[in-house]
């Protein structure tokens, strides 16, 4: 595991899990086995989606990506049917019990959940640790499950990607760096304007296991 990878992962604890959380919207039903099959085609390929983390022996150096036998998607994906009403309330509050479950560390380190029954649609949580890549990386990945070809089947998320061409994205590699940036400095500025500005109750109190 790379210098800037490893410490991602030391710095986990029971109130930091150090997990990337996105969340996806659909306005059609996404068919379980059809979504499967994406994920063999498209994200397994990136073999860090296949490997777990091993810990060396005497405890001494970084920890090691390996590949393992016994790797199963199945692991890795999660259907869920979303209580009724199945609105945004719902559906925060299985995203809220998600992002306060730490992943298994015996398997790779990432897992999306398919939600029926939100609205007329679905939705998509994907959980993905930190140390598995950087945000630009990560943010590539998740671009390239949304370029389908005919009858899309992830037709929410290219509306999102409007502003920035597909085409771009595939000659352009330095298109993902610039728009890391622009979001990178908006971070930062609303970043200082809540803890700075804002009233100290809402964002200084004492960090929990549970998340909202």
């Amino acid at each position: 595991m790379s210098r800037a990878d490893a410490p991602w992962l030391h710095m986990e604890a029971p109130t930091n899990l150090m997990m990337l959380t996105a969340l996806f919207t659909f306005r059609g039903v996404i068919d379980p086995e059809r979504f499967r099959q994406m994920l063999e085609e498209r994200l397994l390929p990136y073999e860090r989606f296949r490997m777990r983390v091993r810990y060396p022996k005497i405890g001494l150096g970084r920890p090691l990506w390996k590949q393992y036998r016994h790797f199963d998607l199945g692991d890795h994906l999660e259907l869920h049917q979303l209580p009724e009403p199945g609105d945004a309330p719902a559906l925060m509050q299985l995203v809220s019990q998600l992002m306060s479950t730490p992943l298994e560390r015996d398997r790779a380190l990432w897992k999306f959940h398919l939600v029926h029954g939100y609205q007329q649609g679905s939705a998509l949580v994907c959980r993905i640790h930190h140390a598995i890549a950087d945000g630009i990386a990560l943010l590539k990945g998740l671009l390239s499950l949304t370029e389908c070809e005919g009858e899309d089947l992830l037709e929410a998320p290219r509306r999102a990607t409007a502003a920035l061409a597909q085409g771009d994205l595939k000659v352009k590699p330095s298109k993902l760096i610039d728009l890391a940036k622009v979001y990178g400095t908006a971070a930062t500025a609303l970043g200082k304007l809540l803890l700075e500005g804002a009233p100290a109750r809402p964002v200084k109190g004492p960090v929990t296991v549970e998340k909202r």
